[in-house]
C-alpha cells in the first residue's frame, strides 16, 4: 500500500508488512510530507540485506527482518538510489545532488555538480569501483570512494536509465527528442564509445537491470520484457498483455506490471557458483586434491565447501581432510 511496505519469500508468500508512517520522524517538514505522497518510492536492497525506502525527500532504513534503522531527511526529492557493494553504502540522486550513506545511516560523500543538473539515474559498477550518473544528456562517471568525477560525455538524447554492463561499460534507455514514445537502448564502453544501438522502441522504456554473469539486459516497458545478450540477439520476449493504446493513462491500474520488483528479483536472486576446476583423471588407489577456491557467490558473500562422492557400487572410493 501506499503507507507500507511489504516483504516476500522467492515463492510468492508474504513475511512481513510495516507501516512506514509509524518510523518517520516527529519533523513538521510540510514540504517533505507532500512529497511523500506524490513521488514515486523507490527500493534499494543492501550488501547486509538491509533495505532503504526512498518516499520524497525521506529515506527508511530496515533490517533484514523489519525492524527500523533509521529515518534520514535529505531536503530534497530523491530520484534514484544504487547500492555500492563494496563498501556497503547508499548512493541517493536527487535532482541537484550526490550522497552516499553508510549502514548507520552516516552521510560518507556529498557531490553537488556544477551548472544545472538534473539527475534522472545513477548505478554503480563493481567492475570500475564506480557510479554512473544520467543527468539528462550528459553521461558522468563518479569515484566511488570519494565522489571524484572521473568521465563525462554529452549525448545527443536524452537519458531515461542505466545500468552497468559488468565489463566497465554501461547499458542506456535514451528518449527521442522528437517522440516522447520512443527511445533506443544503447551499450557504451568504459571510454564511452557507442558498441550497440537498438530501437527506436514503440514503447517507453521504463527500466533497464543487467545480469552480473553474462552482461546482458532485461529491458521493461509497461507492456513487456525483453532479455538482450551483449550482441543484441533477443534471449527472452515476455509480452505482459498486449497494447494499452485505447487505455485511459491510469497509473493505478492494478494489473500493471511492477518492472521494479522484478528489478530487484534479479539483483538479488543470485545463486553461488560451484566452481572445481578441470576435470581429473586418475589411476585406483591414488589420491586427487580438490580444489573449489575458484567458486563465488554473485553476491559477494562468504561462501562453504561441501563435497560429495558419487562412487559407483563396490568402490572404496572416500574423502579425506
Amino acid at each position: 500500500g501506499q503507507n507500507s511496505l511489504s516483504a516476500y519469500s522467492f515463492k510468492g508468500e508474504l513475511l512481513l508488512t510495516l507501516v512506514v508512517d509509524a518510523l518517520d520522524d516527529d519533523s513538521d517538514d510540510d514540504e517533505s510530507e507532500e512529497d511523500d505522497d506524490e513521488t514515486s518510492p523507490h527500493l534499494a536492497v543492501s550488501q547486509d540485506r538491509s533495505v532503504w525506502l526512498a518516499r520524497g525527500a525521506r529515506l527508511h532504513h530496515f533490517d533484514a527482518v523489519g525492524n527500523g534503522l533509521h529515518v534520514i531527511s535529505v531536503g530534497e526529492s530523491i530520484e534514484a538510489l544504487s547500492v555500492d557493494r563494496e563498501r556497503n553504502h547508499l548512493w541517493v540522486a536527487t535532482k541537484e545532488r550526490l550522497e552516499a550513506y553508510n549502514a548507520l545511516g552516516e552521510l560518507t560523500v556529498s557531490v553537488t555538480p556544477g551548472g544545472d543538473p538534473e539527475h534522472r539515474d545513477i548505478a554503480y559498477d563493481p567492475a570500475l569501483d564506480a557510479l554512473w550518473v544520467a543527468d539528462r544528456r550528459t553521461l558522468r562517471r563518479y569515484d566511488a570512494a570519494d565522489g571524484a568525477v572521473l568521465f563525462s560525455q554529452e549525448l545527443s538524447e536524452e537519458i531515461s536509465y542505466l545500468a552497468p554492463d559488468y565489463q566497465g561499460g554501461v547499458w542506456i534507455a535514451s528518449e527521442d527528442d522528437d517522440d516522447d514514445d520512443e527511445g533506443y537502448l544503447l551499450k557504451l564502453d568504459a571510454a564511452g564509445l557507442e558498441q550497440l544501438r537498438l530501437g527506436p522502441y514503440s514503447e517507453e522504456i521504463v527500466e533497464v537491470v543487467s545480469e552480473p554473469a553474462d552482461s546482458s539486459v532485461w529491458v521493461a516497458s509497461r507492456d513487456a520484457v525483453q532479455h538482450i545478450g551483449v550482441t543484441g540477439e533477443i534471449l527472452h520476449d515476455v509480452d505482459l498483455g498486449g497494447s494499452r493504446e485505447d487505455d485511459d493513462d491510469d497509473s493505478d491500474d492494478e494489473s500493471e506490471f511492477d518492472v521494479r520488483a522484478l528489478a530487484l528479483f534479479i539483483q538479488l536472486n543470485r545463486l553461488p557458483v560451484a566452481d572445481t576446476g578441470d576435470d581429473v583423471n586418475a589411476l585406483t588407489n591414488l589420491s586427487v586434491q580438490l580444489d573449489g577456491s575458484q567458486s563465488y557467490d554473485p553476491e559477494g558473500g562468504l561462501i562453504t565447501f561441501s563435497w560429495l562422492v558419487a562412487a559407483p557400487l563396490g568402490s572404496s572410493a572416500a574423502l579425506h581432510d
